[in-house]
């Protein structure tokens, strides 16, 4: 990796720093960064979120409103995302389903829903994958490892059940998204769905996310299939050095609000060393293609 990459990797961190800090201090308001561009002009006309949560949660403090999360991506210029409703990790998947239908259809087509399928309440052969088209879901989540406290599935990775649960899904293309905790975990999904052909997007929403770079780069070489949160890869042109080896058309971009600061998530992105239209990509491009049948349509 060139020093002129390593520069800008240190000044990407910074600039995603200062987003941390200014959603602390206007309330996620879009600072103006001196000497750098704007997104408009720096290839991010469009932000389509791989990760936002609503619904009811124990913490009094957070407010987790699906009319506040749709505020917090306005402020951010997020025209759509995939969302969840807590209550599928909190109670139980089908509940959680029933509520992420309801607060997508209000939503003007802002938020798009994405179902939770939990292996501890599957049975093999029950369909899902086919049922959770029918009912009108875009993509299916699951959530072995969460930044939601405590709401993590709570079953490893190697459960026999989770496999049959995505191999039922994967029957009907719809993109799959599996949470991952720490170093090895994608390794262990490449094993283990070597033959699924549809996409598999890895997400690593905790502080594991930071030493990922180099698995994501072994991960993405054996299986094209495998795509890839850049949350966390704050590391020294993470981002960058994934463009270069497996292509922007790669790699997604999903911000886990309200659960985390979205501008500092979506200025790992914006300050990255790339292109235009590899930031295009990152942001929305990518996403949409995988989602993509002719009827998703644009905010």
């Amino acid at each position: 990796m060139n020093s002129k990459r390593l520069t800008f990797g240190r000044r990407g961190f910074l600039q995603a720093m200062s987003g941390l800090a200014a959603n602390l201090r206007t309330g996620y308001s879009l600072p103006t960064m001196t000497g750098l561009d704007s997104p408009t002009t720096t290839g991010i006309d469009e932000v389509f979120d791989c990760g936002v949560v609503f619904g009811p949660h124990h913490r009094q403090s957070l407010d987790t409103r699906p009319e506040t999360v749709l505020k917090i991506l306005d402020k951010a210029r997020i025209g759509q995302a995939l969302g969840v409703s807590l209550l599928g990790l909190y109670y139980s998947s089908k509940e959680g389903n029933r509520h992420t239908l309801q607060v997508c259809r209000q939503s003007s087509s802002r938020l798009i829903p994405c179902a939770i399928a939990d292996p501890l309440d599957f049975a093999t052969g029950d369909h899902l994958g086919r049922h959770l088209k029918e009912e009108g879901f875009r993509a299916v989540g699951f959530f072995p490892y969460s930044i939601f406290p405590p709401a993590s599935q709570k079953w490893p990775l190697d459960y026999l059940s989770f496999r049959h649960c995505v191999e039922e899904i994967a029957e009907v293309g719809l993109p799959i998204l599996i949470n991952i905790g720490k170093v090895g975990e994608a390794s262990q999904l490449a094993m283990m769905f070597a033959e699924v052909q549809t996409p598999i997007i890895v997400r690593a929403p905790g502080v594991g996310g930071y030493w990922l770079t180099a698995e994501y780069l072994s991960v993405g070489r054996v299986r094209p299939k495998f795509y890839f949160d850049v949350i966390n890869l704050a590391a020294n042109g993470s981002i960058e050095l994934l463009v270069e080896r497996l292509g922007a058309d790669r790699l997604v971009f999903s911000s886990h609000t309200p659960f985390r600061y979205t501008l500092s998530s979506l200025y790992l992105v914006q300050y990255a060393y790339i292109t235009s239209s590899q930031r295009a990509a990152i942001a929305a491009g990518t996403i949409r293609g995988l989602l993509s049948d002719g009827s998703l349509k644009r905010s």
